[in-house]
């Protein structure tokens, strides 16, 4: 939005700091068109899920498998949610964004079904918002911790805000509201915006979903409101004890850094775990860790790598591979990475073990990498960018030969302090790799 003001002064106000003429968010929105339900399509079905993957996808013909990047296959089939649901997320992102750097008068969507009400949040006259220092909102945070965040307030009509308090309040999915803070605001002039700091804590024990709700008062009325959704863990999730049930190595990957990480993680979580040089002196009854590639190191060649196939595919052990980065690693079965990071991973498998307790109907797990060609043992998959077909594997659950094989490209072990559902998925997947059990339905 910034580059493309600067470029517009250049053109209608030469030598100017400010344009003499408004500027409207033109066709900002999305998910205008190409929606095509299937009743028949069930979440948790590989086989569907893979069949969409094949499809091609363009701005006129997303084929569902184009939205998978930003709301998820079975959201973008699902008649219920579709359109209005994905305009719903993305207005409010968008929308919010555009109005909180100040250079726009206007907004002109494109929403075309008439009962739309979405679009009173983000069009009100006064408006509150909550952001972090990268203008990014709230979302995966930890019960009774404090995280630091910038209050706004949008003032676009021609009177001063005045004697203003914001109330903060959680709520969960049955709509009990409980309240968390308030903070008294200094005035707001017409058509400014008012920032400040704000450290928000949440009350202990409060946990799972909710709904922080933002709703602002002057003169003893509300005159504004917002809303971001959360997941909230409990902190004591960062160092939850995992019982393994068999013995876990460390590969030496050659990165002393990434290796100190994979067995930092480990240890965190009650896992004693040693490091070894190479995987062929194993017995096969252990889990062996691939450290994530934290730091840039040379690149691996877990394909035709002895060791690898001699634990995994002869001996029947579990490997599991954690968050590579370099593009020329190889991964078992011959795929390479693909980095087009921009996309959100979609779960193929929602009621996967990876996945318990994590509220699975929101978009937002983030990539470091996705391997291409995409596997038939996808439970998530990177989504594609429209009009590509570069979908990818974000987390492999698979048979290889004896072993079993586990392979995890979302971003998480970097997050794993700061962001809840990567704490939470982290336990999940280390309890799962180190179980000596098995998804029932592994292909």
């Amino acid at each position: 939005a910034r580059e493309n003001y600067q470029t517009l002064l250049k053109i209608y106000a030469p030598g100017k700091k400010v344009l003499p003429i408004p500027q409207v968010a033109w066709e900002t929105g999305g998910f205008s068109w190409g929606f095509k339900p299937d009743r028949a399509f069930r979440p948790g079905d590989v086989d569907a899920y893979w069949n969409y993957a094949q499809k091609t996808s363009s701005w006129g013909t997303p084929n569902g498998i184009g939205f998978t990047g930003s709301i998820g296959l079975a959201a973008a089939l699902d008649p219920r949610r579709g359109q209005n649901y994905a305009q719903a997320i993305y207005m409010h992102r968008i929308h919010e964004g555009l109005r909180l750097t100040g250079l726009f008068q206007g907004l002109a969507p494109w929403h075309t079904q008439p009962d739309f009400d979405h679009s009173t949040l983000w069009t009100q006259p006064v408006y509150p918002a909550l952001t972090n220092a990268a203008g990014l909102a709230p979302r995966n945070l930890f019960a009774g911790e404090e995280s630091f965040w910038q209050w706004a307030v949008i003032n676009s009509v021609a009177r001063p805000l005045e004697r203003a308090e914001l109330r903060f309040s959680l709520a969960d999915r049955d709509n009990r509201e409980i309240t968390v803070d308030s903070l008294a605001l200094p005035r707001v002039a017409p058509f400014e915006t008012g920032r400040g700091k704000y450290t928000l804590k949440l009350p202990a024990g409060v946990t799972g979903f909710r709904q922080l709700r933002l709703t602002l008062f002057a003169g003893g009325k509300e005159v504004a409101r917002n809303y971001y959704n959360l997941s909230i863990a409990d902190p004591a999730v960062r160092s939850r004890r995992i019982e393994a049930k068999r013995p876990v190595m460390v590969w030496n990957s050659g990165n002393r850094t990434n290796v100190e990480a994979a067995l930092s993680l480990l240890h965190r979580h009650g896992i004693e775990a040693k490091c070894v040089d190479s995987l062929a002196s194993l017995s096969g009854k252990e889990l062996a860790v691939v450290p994530p590639e934290l730091e840039e190191s040379a690149a691996l060649d877990l394909y035709t790598d002895p060791g690898v196939n001699t634990f995994c595919r002869a001996k029947g052990g579990t490997l599991l591979i954690l968050e590579q980065q370099n593009p020329r690693t190889r991964f078992p079965g011959g795929q390479t990475l693909q980095q087009e990071n921009a996309c959100f991973a979609d779960l193929v498998v929602p009621e996967h073990p990876l996945f318990a307790g994590l509220d699975t109907s929101r978009p937002g797990c983030l990539l470091c990498g996705a391997l291409s060609p995409f596997p038939i043992n996808s439970v998530a998959a990177k989504g594609v960018m429209l009009g590509n077909r570069s979908i990818g594997g974000a987390i492999i659950d698979a048979e290889w030969g004896k072993g079993h094989l586990i392979i995890s490209q979302l971003d998480a072990v970097v997050q794993h302090d700061s962001d809840s559902s990567a704490a939470r998925y982290l336990v999940n997947l280390l309890s799962y790799a180190s179980s000596g059990s098995r998804w029932e339905k592994i292909r």
